[in-house]
């Protein structure tokens, strides 16, 4: 005799497995689509990764080269000559190219993060923000380093003329402060943690984002949008498994990326909750492009200029196809 706590178990296991069989169902079964996807080497694009190590790529269908590059300038500038097919970077450098290369389209982003800082020699003078004016400070022009390093000289008010400016990739940035070529620098993680693990004691850092969060987002050609939206579509669903791998089990995820970054578990760890790995399309990233493009035209002598519609510049198809819900940007 069936009882009715009995029937109900009977009922769950069989929504269950009805969900599994739809999961199942929903995997690609066709011939594999090559991408190539132009990739920042570090936890900021652990969806990415994720995706790729889990095989969650190669279950919907594609068939991915991850080309793994120091900045998302490297990796945007690869896109432009047609080296990558998709490029992984800050808001920022999206907004930066978007005058020359208006073709460039927004697929989504995969995180949102806290984590630029500037790291400072002590031995140099500096043991306040302060004491930056008239010092040699290490940047990458056009990242997400040099937009913050903006806001971060006008809160402490100083000048940007005030300061020499140096421009170099995070990997000489490195270098350059460790042997004192430069007094200063401003870059994310793990960039940041490894110039103060180089200067040990004589570091001095302080946090540059002014609670101001910004974005790593997913950018391609509006011409790849026309050949390739299907497998867009199959990107999208590979990176929210790979999401809910990393809500699940996010130890185990960073054990995983601990082996492929080559980074301590500890490092992870401590860095985790600095970032949001998630796979939106939402209000805030456009806030923070609007922004971002405001300070470019003050900063180029536009002020007034009109600013760009950054809806025409989003592909949401793609995202919405794989989960609406993801997708809260009016339109």
């Amino acid at each position: 005799m069936i009882t009715l706590p009995m029937a109900m178990a009977l009922l769950v296991l069989a929504l269950f497995c009805q969900g599994c069989d739809r999961q199942k169902a929903a995997l690609y079964k066709g011939p594999p689509t090559k991408v190539v996807i132009g990739i920042y080497r570090g936890e900021t694009t652990a969806l990415v990764y994720v995706a790729d190590q889990f095989n969650y790529l190669k279950q919907m269908g594609l068939e991915v080269e991850l080309r793994e590059f120091d900045s998302g300038v490297e990796a945007v500038e690869a896109l432009r000559k047609g080296r990558v097919d998709i490029a992984t970077a800050a808001d920022f450098v999206f907004a930066s190219n978007l005058e020359e290369h208006p073709d460039l389209r927004i697929i989504a982003a995969i995180n949102r993060a806290d984590n630029i800082y500037m790291v400072a020699r002590k031995d140099k003078g500096i043991s306040t923000p302060s004491d930056l004016k008239g010092k040699r400070i290490g940047v990458t022009e056009t990242s997400i380093g040099d937009y913050f390093l903006a806001k971060y000289l006008n809160a402490i008010r100083i000048k940007r003329d005030d300061v020499t400016l140096v421009n170099l990739p995070p990997t000489l940035m490195e270098a350059e402060i460790a042997s004192g070529g430069i007094d200063a620098a401003i870059s994310w993680d793990p960039v940041a943690r490894r110039m103060k693990e180089r200067l040990g004691p004589n570091a001095i850092s302080w946090p540059a984002q002014a609670d101001s969060s910004w974005h790593f987002v997913l950018i391609v050609h509006a011409s790849f949008i026309k050949k390739e939206s299907a497998a867009l579509v199959r990107l999208m669903q590979a990176l929210i498994m790979a999401e809910r791998s990393i809500e699940s089990d996010p130890t185990s995820v960073q054990r995983t990326l601990s082996k492929r970054l080559g980074m301590t578990e500890a490092y992870l760890a401590e860095v985790w909750g600095d970032n949001q790995f998630k796979v939106l399309l939402g209000r805030s990233l456009m806030l923070t492009l609007e922004a971002e493009s405001q300070w470019m035209s003050k900063a180029q002598g536009g002020a007034g200029r009109k600013q760009p519609n950054y809806l025409k510049y989003m592909y949401m198809d793609a995202l919405e196809t794989a989960r609406p819900e993801s997708v809260t940007i009016t339109h």
